[in-house]
């Protein structure tokens, strides 16, 4: 199971954790950007409310709602071999 995003301790957030229903722990893929405000050009943004899927040892993240509660329409593709992000245009 993924999970990107959402509220962490009162702030949007951009981390990506995954955990293992086999032995019932936490990993974290992505560690995010600390400030809510300042975001890297290499990966989503903090949000909330984005939707994802799993696909071919990717994940990709659809929109939600940036730290100042605007929609965001963009997509990004994790690779789970490298873990890394690209944006999609």
């Amino acid at each position: 199971m993924f999970i990107f995003g959402g509220y962490v301790k009162g702030s949007k957030s951009n981390d990506l954790w995954k955990f293992d229903l086999n032995s019932m722990s936490w990993t974290c893929l992505d560690q995010g950007d600390k400030i809510e405000t300042i975001t890297s050009p290499n990966k989503p943004c903090q949000r909330i409310g984005s939707a994802m899927l799993c696909f071919n040892n990717a994940i990709y993240l659809f929109g939600g709602h940036d730290a100042f509660n605007e929609k965001l329409n963009d997509l990004w593709k994790f690779d789970l071999v490298s873990n890394q992000w690209a944006k999609i245009d």
